[in-house]
C-alpha cells in the first residue's frame, strides 16, 4: 500500500505543473492589461507602471512563467488585490474552518449515506427499495443555494435550535455540515447499492450464503468490504470538491 501510495504521489508532481502551466497561459493569454481594470483608463502611465513592477508584470512571457513558478515552489501567491494581505497567510488563516467543514461534512455522508447504501441493496423491487432510490435522486438534485436557507429557517428561524452562522463550538457547524452531506450522502448511497449489487452476484458471496451466513454478516462484512474501491474513489473526489467548493 506505501509503495502505491508513493508512486500515485510521484504521479501528481508533473500533473500539478501541468496544471499550473496551463493556468498561467490562460491568464496570460486572455486580452486587456489588468491594470486598467484595477486603476481605471483614466490613471497614468506612471501609475501603470508601478502598479505593472508590482505585480511582477514587468518582462516577457518566459520571465513572468519562471517567476511564478519559483514563487509557487516557494508558496509565495503574492498580494491579493483586494485586501492587500499576503494570500498564502490568508489560506492559512481560513484552513482550519475549511477542514473542520470539509471532516464533519464527509464524516455524515459516509454516516448515513453508505449504510443507507448497504440497506437498499438489500432490498429488492419494494416500496423501501423504489423510496430510497427517489430519495437518492432528489438528494443529488436539490441545489445547495436552496437545501441551505431551508435547513436555515427549519432549524435556527422555525425551530431556534441551531444558529445561523458564525464559528465556535460544535453547534455551528451542524447546519452547513448538513447542507454538504445531504446530497454527498445521496451520492454516497446510490454508489454503495449499485456497487454492492454488483458484488452480490460473485461466487463467493453465494459460497457464504450456502454457508449459513446471516444476512448483516453477508451484506455488511463480505460484501460491503469488496465493494468500497469505487466508493472509497467517490470519498476522495468529494474531499477535493469540498476543499474548493465550500465556500459555495
Amino acid at each position: 500500500m506505501l509503495k502505491v501510495f508513493l508512486k500515485r504521489l510521484i504521479y501528481l508532481l508533473p500533473i500539478l505543473f501541468m496544471v499550473s502551466t496551463i493556468t498561467f497561459c490562460l491568464m496570460y493569454l486572455i486580452p486587456g492589461d489588468p491594470t486598467d481594470l484595477l486603476l481605471g483608463e483614466y490613471a497614468s502611465e506612471a501609475e501603470r507602471q508601478s502598479l505593472r513592477k508590482n505585480l511582477g508584470l514587468t518582462g516577457g512571457f518566459f520571465s513572468q512563467y519562471f517567476s511564478f513558478l519559483l514563487n509557487l515552489v516557494q508558496l509565495d501567491l503574492g498580494v491579493s488585490l483586494l485586501s492587500g494581505q499576503n494570500v498564502t497567510e490568508l489560506i492559512a488563516e481560513r484552513l482550519p474552518a475549511t477542514l473542520e467543514l470539509t471532516f464533519f461534512s464527509i464524516f455524515l455522508s459516509c454516516l448515513w449515506g453508505i449504510p443507507a447504501g448497504v440497506f437498499t441493496a438489500s432490498t429488492k423491487n419494494n416500496w423501501i427499495d423504489f423510496f430510497s432510490t427517489g430519495f437518492g435522486v432528489l438528494g443529488m438534485s436539490v441545489p445547495g443555494y436552496f437545501l441551505g436557507p431551508m435547513l436555515i429557517w427549519i432549524f435556527a428561524v422555525v425551530l431556534g435550535v441551531l444558529p445561523v452562522g458564525g464559528r465556535g463550538d460544535f453547534s455551528h457547524v451542524v447546519l452547513p455540515s448538513l447542507s454538504l452531506a445531504l446530497p454527498l450522502g445521496a451520492i454516497l448511497m446510490r454508489m454503495t447499492r449499485a456497487s454492492i449489487k454488483e458484488t452480490l452476484t460473485q461466487d463467493f458471496i453465494r459460497v457464504a450464503y450456502s454457508k449459513g451466513v446471516s444476512k448483516f454478516s453477508l451484506y455488511f462484512k463480505h460484501a460491503l468490504k469488496n465493494s468500497l474501491i469505487p466508493v472509497i474513489t467517490v470519498v476522495g473526489l468529494q474531499v477535493g470538491a469540498l476543499l474548493t467548493g465550500t465556500v459555495i
